[in-house]
């Protein structure tokens, strides 16, 4: 409420969401969600836009409402860790692409784990490490890439890590499964 009147630019709440208080549809959801209380624990580079954008709901608005990392001059690749909800029986991975015309990446891969409660260093310590969920596949521009969940359909997970080579933008991300 604002009295008697005026006007707001901004408003950020933080915090994390109790999953344990939403009431979710019984079957296939999105476990990587930001409305299902998915989040980013951690990223290496967000030069052009924010790694959160890409738990968004709907249909990125352009480029500056998905991930976007500089161009890299070294080697290596550009990576983000989130939480999910506890989720197994993945199905479907969506990577969307979305108006990322000239810097999308070339290839991603995927790799989860389930965590018991860590800190975020230990977290990023051990993530590259972790099972691939997806081995690296092929990306192009301004598209939403669907691939099925072959390598760990049973397994539970609660984290998972993007790797994309060598940088470039995402604009959506989404995993399907069920919620545990």
């Amino acid at each position: 409420n604002i009295f008697p009147d005026g006007g707001v630019a901004r408003l950020r709440v933080y915090g994390s969401v109790e999953t344990n208080k939403i009431k979710f549809k019984k079957g296939i959801i999105n476990l990587t969600s930001v409305l299902n209380g998915a989040s980013v624990i951690a990223c290496n580079n967000e030069h052009f836009g924010k790694a959160e954008n890409i738990l968004a709901p709907g249909k990125a608005k352009n480029m500056g409402d998905g991930w976007e990392t500089r161009r890299r001059r070294d080697k290596g690749h550009d990576w983000l860790i989130l939480n999910s909800i506890d989720g197994n029986d993945i199905d479907k991975i969506e990577i969307s692409t979305h108006h990322f015309k000239g810097n999308f990446p070339n290839h991603c891969s995927l790799q989860a784990a389930y965590l018991s409660s860590k800190s975020s260093e230990q977290i990023v310590k051990s993530s590259n490490k972790w099972k691939f969920l997806l081995k690296s596949s092929k990306l192009s521009s301004n598209k939403n890439h669907t691939f099925k969940n072959f390598l760990m359909k049973k397994e539970r997970i609660n984290y998972i890590r993007i790797n994309i080579f060598p940088d470039g933008g995402i604009s959506r991300f989404r995993i399907f499964g069920k919620k545990i």
